[in-house]
């Protein structure tokens, strides 16, 4: 009863969120609104490219002149965390734009991330810039931080710190392509208060 309850408030919701949108008028043309998700959507997430939202991301749009009104997506709270624990698994080098966003992620700024790691701020800076890659114990040390700051916000993506602190870096090369994350919308079960909840979630693939 509880899940029947769960399945018909959803689809409540989505029928308010059609609603209001076709109900809402463009303001380029006077056409009607209306909603739609988006299979894949390139998301630059503060500067690190690469990053796909899958089936994730609801756009509103006029059907006469096709303008996009607006981009809404779920979960922002977990999104940033997912991004930066999911790119600490993988074994590509970190580059200046991997390190500025982990550490945004990590809510600290150059001088509060370098005293963590035991640097001085200019090498974080020279990190960031990438005019200083940074050194493989100090890469490991922020792969090991991220995952152990975050991995609460991330209860989709199973981290394996035995493997993580193993974890055999892959060199880039000179002009590398962004290193493809793709991460989807689900929902886990949390025990919380000792009781079983279905929390907002995003899985990493």
């Amino acid at each position: 009863m509880e899940n029947r309850r769960k399945v018909m408030g959803k689809r409540i919701a989505e029928r308010a969120s059609r609603h209001a949108a076709s109900a809402s008028l463009c303001e380029k043309c006077g056409g009607p609104l209306e909603s739609r998700k988006i299979p894949e959507f390139a998301y630059p997430a503060l500067g690190l490219p690469g990053v796909v939202l899958k089936n994730a991301v609801e756009e509103i749009y006029c059907t006469r002149c096709g303008t996009v009104d607006s981009v809404h997506f779920p979960n922002m709270a977990g999104l940033s965390a997912a991004i930066a624990v999911a790119r600490v698994k993988q074994n590509t080098k970190l580059n200046g734009a991997d390190i500025r966003f982990l550490r945004k992620a990590l809510d600290l700024n150059q001088q509060e991330l370098a005293d963590l790691m035991g640097v001085r701020n200019e090498t974080v800076s020279r990190w960031e810039t990438g005019r200083q890659p940074i050194e493989p114990p100090s890469e490991k040390l922020l792969r090991a931080l991220v995952a152990i700051k975050l991995s609460d916000q991330t209860p989709a993506i199973t981290i394996n710190f035995k493997e993580l602190i193993e974890i055999k870096v892959a060199t880039r090369h000179k002009n590398p392509r962004p290193v493809p994350l793709i991460l989807e919308p689900t929902r886990v079960l949390k025990r919380i208060d000792n009781r079983q909840r279905r929390l907002e979630a995003w899985a990493a693939s």
